[in-house]
């Protein structure tokens, strides 16, 4: 039988890893290589129960991530 493939990510934000603390949070990464020209996008989703992202930890314009 053989492995089926996977894919990981490795993010950052504001120039740290965040993959460890996000662990708990991501449910899904999506990434668009548009046509030259154009803007890429990246899509992240997390969860958000304990409301985390309501308060301290919501993004903040000039933020940045990266995705590998």
């Amino acid at each position: 039988m053989s492995n089926p493939r996977s894919v990981s990510t490795d993010l950052s934000f504001n120039g740290k890893s965040v993959n460890t603390s996000l662990a708990d949070f991501l449910k899904e990464v999506s990434y668009t290589d548009v046509a030259s020209g154009s803007s890429d996008s990246l899509e992240i989703i997390l969860q958000n129960i304990t409301m985390k992202w309501l308060n301290s930890w919501y993004p903040k314009k000039g933020d940045k991530i990266k995705a590998k």
